[in-house]
Order: structure tokens, then sequence, then C-alpha cells
């Protein structure tokens, strides 16, 4: 019992080693504070499949699908989670996030029945819109969501997960 035990434990130290994460590269998080509004803009137009062909070519006629659901799971969780900073279409928010998503990898999650999870790489970064400027900027580093048997379950759980790690930044 006891070596069951310390290899369940001894997995999730490994897995939880080599999670991905979320890290402010220029700029203050405490812009996510502030009791104001920022418009959404997810960029796909790089993206990769697994760092090989282009994702809107590995998704086809589901690219811009994908693309809708990207955006309305990472906004959803983004505002649930956020007691500041909202994420709306008014076009006169304060801000800007732009996120650029660089890669999309898929893995297999527990269980042998078809259950993957995505890993996200890409960039946000938040832009003053009066100034043009960017007030923060974060790099978005292979975060992944649960598994799920389903492409639209993959993103709910990937973008969500990354709106819920930009909220909580630790630095």
């Amino acid at each position: 019992m006891k070596k069951l035990l310390s290899i369940f434990v001894m997995t999730l130290l490994f897995t939880n080693a080599f999670a991905g994460g979320v890290k402010v590269t220029l700029g203050n998080k405490d812009v996510l504070k502030e009791t104001t509004s920022a418009i959404l803009e997810l960029d796909y137009s790089n993206a990769r499949w697994e760092k090989g062909i282009s994702y809107k070519d590995k998704f086809g006629e589901k690219y811009d699908e994908n693309v809708r659901l990207s955006v309305e799971y990472f906004r959803n969780a983004f505002n649930t989670a956020s007691k500041g900073l909202k994420l709306t279409d008014d076009a006169g928010s304060k801000y800007k996030m732009v996120f650029v998503v660089e890669n999309v990898e898929q893995h297999q999650g527990g269980g042998m029945w078809g259950r993957m999870y995505w890993a996200i790489t890409g960039q946000i970064n938040i832009i003053d819109l009066s100034t043009q400027n960017v007030v923060l900027s974060v790099k978005v580093d292979r975060v992944d969501g649960n598994g799920d048997y389903t492409v639209p379950g993959r993103i709910d759980k990937s973008f969500s997960e990354v709106a819920v790690k930009l909220v909580n930044l630790k630095k």
C-alpha cells in the first residue's frame, strides 16, 4: 500500500513539474485588477498544429467554429474568474487584449478511449487603446486543460485554463 501511495505521489509531482504556465514578460499584472474593460482579439493567423501544419489547414471547414469557440470559452472563463478587468465587445473599452496563438498540441489524456487534451502556446498582450502601448505582455507556455473526448470540449478546457491562469498570475 505504501509503495502504491508513493508511486501516486511521485506521478503527481512529476506531471506538475512539467505543467505549462503563464509568465509576465513585460509590464505590470495590476492592469488585470482594474475595474474596466478590454476588447478580446484571438489571433490564429500563424498558429501551428503540433509545430507542423497550420492550424487552419488542420481543421479546414471547422476552423472558424473552433476560433469562435476559443473566444467564447476564453472570455467566459476570464470574466467569471476576474474581479477586475472584464472582456467585452465594447468599442469604448480602455484596453485591447490580443491573444496570439502560436501552437496547439494534442496529447493522450487519462484513459485509453480517446480522451485527449490540448496544450496551448502563445503570447497575450494588453494594449492601452489611448496610447497604443503594451501595458502587459504574458507568455503562455504549453498550458493545458483536462482531457475531453470532443474537439469543442478540448477547446473549452484548454482556453478556459489559460484564462484562469492569466487572472491568477503570481508575478
